[in-house]
């Protein structure tokens, strides 16, 4: 029998008045832009110094974990500067000399927040007390998440990537005032960005996933061109596309994933493996190295929306349209618990990385019903897993 476990702790939340990134709707399979559920945020500082490492494009993502890189080497910028862009896809955004002043006045703060309210891209202060850093206005799509990469940031350089509603994407630094555009109009994939994220340890390739099923690697430096895909993908369970030995184009790998949405995506703390979350109510285990499809879990009902990893690497928690929260044992390959306290659809988890040891372990989870409900479990009180997983492999 699966335990029902409930809340340790309740906490009401206001539901946001305008849109934000990494939201999803109440319907249908992609975020919405005018989504207004809660999501667990996590802020970026941008005062740090940057770490060492990177990596280069290849075939095999083995080599994407192993290589160090070259700190010391030179740094690409985006293309382009926003204020002199004539693209249609940018309308305005905040003067340089603006953006000086509000980094200046906020040069003491070691958090700031990156977030959207309908088609502006902001950067802000945590606080919200003072004047947003920055600011960009798109004319003809919505952003639908984002993600900074934490490798590369320092006092120069904040590389930020944000999804948007029609497939684009754009790599943005937001100290220099300058972007490239990614995916234009849907060269690669045509559907909308429904999450979006760095790979750790590298500070140019990402990973991107599509309304329509499909995710890809994406290296911020090369140019885009269409990917040629097998016709019957739709009846294979997972199948790859790699790009050519020495390619100077993305996608660097292609992945067709479910037949629905993946709503969201989380690399384990090891980076070998990558769990995901897709609309057909699946919860797939890739073993990034191989990638190859390995694991395959089921929701209770319904789609699932939302995913983390916990800081061991051990459990692997869920949220979806069934109203639960599932937490799954990577060891085991199994589901051990359901959490009932939730309302409507989760939106979001995070397990805090504060609070979890080898035996107790706490997360949190936001919903549709605007609630934040804090979670605490312990290995001894877990079941002792019964039921294993739907065994897959690459087609």
């Amino acid at each position: 029998m699966i335990p029902r476990v409930g809340p340790l702790r309740r906490a009401e939340t206001q539901p946001p008045q305008s849109s934000g990134s990494n939201q999803l709707a109440s319907g249908g399979d992609t975020p919405s832009p005018r989504a207004t559920t809660p999501t667990l945020v996590a802020a970026a500082s941008a005062t740090d110094a940057a770490g060492a490492g990177s990596s280069t494009s290849v075939n095999s993502l083995a080599a994407i974990f192993s290589s160090s890189g070259n700190p010391g080497g030179r740094r690409s910028k985006p293309k382009n500067d926003v204020n002199r862009t004539t693209s249609s896809f940018l309308m305005r955004s905040s003067p340089q000399e603006t953006m000086s002043t509000s980094l200046n006045a906020s040069i003491q703060k070691d958090t700031f927040l990156f977030f959207n309210v309908g088609r502006t891209f902001y950067w802000s202060g945590l606080d919200g007390k003072d004047p947003p850093v920055s600011y960009i206005n798109f004319s003809k799509a919505f952003p639908t998440c984002h993600d900074v990469n934490m490798l590369t940031r320092d006092a120069k350089h904040l590389d930020v990537i944000i999804g948007f509603s029609t497939g684009d994407i754009i790599w943005f630094d937001p100290l220099c005032n300058r972007y490239h555009r990614l995916n234009k109009q849907g060269v690669v994939n045509a559907s909308a960005v429904t999450a979006i994220q760095w790979i750790p340890g590298s500070d140019q390739l990402f990973m991107v996933a599509f309304k329509d099923g499909c995710m890809a690697i994406f290296d911020r430096d090369k140019d885009d061109q269409p990917v040629s895909l097998q016709s019957n993908h739709r009846n294979t369970k997972f199948h790859v596309t790699r790009a050519p030995k020495g390619s100077k184009h993305n996608p660097t790998s292609y992945w067709q994933v479910s037949p629905r949405a993946v709503t969201a995506f989380a690399i384990s703390p090891d980076c070998q493996h990558m769990a995901m979350t897709s609309m057909d109510g699946c919860l797939r285990i890739v073993d990034l190295i191989e990638e190859k499809l390995i694991h395959t879990f089921e929701s209770y009902f319904g789609g699932l929306t939302c995913v983390a990893w916990s800081p061991d690497g051990k459990y692997i928690i869920t949220g979806g349209q069934d109203d639960l929260v599932s937490i799954w044992s990577f060891v085991d390959h199994c589901i051990v618990a359901r959490c009932q306290g939730h309302q409507s659809w989760v939106t979001d988890v995070a397990f805090d990385n504060w609070r979890c040891d080898e035996d107790q372990y706490r997360f949190g989870s936001v919903g549709e019903d605007g609630q934040l409900l804090l979670w605490d479990f312990s290995v001894q009180t877990l079941a002792k897993p019964k039921v294993e997983s739907i065994l897959s492999s690459s087609a």
